[in-house]
């Protein structure tokens, strides 16, 4: 009986009170981040700061490949190891898309969880030609936005968030001619 007790009162406090008092302390705290840091463009949210999302076209940077396909819940790494022939094989479709050998590791490889928003800054400046042709703007303006978004940890290598890269381009071509603002292509 009182294992019983004991765990109910465990349940009651770790279960719901201590997880109700953690949300209510992000949400006072936190706000924008307890809420997702989504962002919104127009009225209209385009995404969030903290999950990658997939771009295909031509005149967006492209994000790190996802085991997940970004989607939240089945958040995983592909585990796959370096001797693995599908590993071997994905790595060479994603090598086939770009036109150079030299090809940056986090356009190759997919991230642990499968949710990285961020590039690396190498990644960034290789995409620029692309981006730039796409778009008909300089290479300078796309490597100036680019300097602009480049974010630099405290610990750790220095990287660009993709979806803020690709809103600053909108707002670039926006601002050169009037161009629709982004959307998940």
């Amino acid at each position: 009986m009182r294992a019983c007790k004991l765990f109910l009162l465990l349940s009651l406090v770790l279960g719901i009170l201590y997880p109700l008092f953690i949300t209510m302390i992000g949400k006072i705290c936190l706000p924008h981040q307890s809420q997702g840091s989504l962002l919104v463009v127009q009225g209209r949210i385009v995404g969030s700061k903290l999950i990658g999302q997939t771009f295909s076209s031509e005149k967006y940077f492209w994000s790190r490949p996802s085991a997940t396909t970004y989607h939240t819940l089945p958040s995983f790494g592909s585990n796959l190891g370096p001797t693995s022939h599908l590993l071997q094989e994905q790595v060479q479709q994603r090598r086939q898309r770009f036109a150079k050998q030299e090809v940056p590791s986090d356009l190759l490889f997919s991230s642990a969880s499968g949710l990285d928003p961020h590039i690396t800054v190498d990644a960034a400046f290789f995409q620029a030609p692309r981006v730039a042709q796409a778009r008909g703007l300089s290479l300078q303006d796309i490597e100036k936005i680019i300097q602009e978004e480049i974010k630099k940890p405290f610990l750790g290598p220095s990287y660009v968030n993709v979806l803020i890269l690709n809103l600053a381009l909108d707002r670039l071509q926006d601002s050169k001619q009037q161009s629709p603002l982004i959307g998940k292509s």
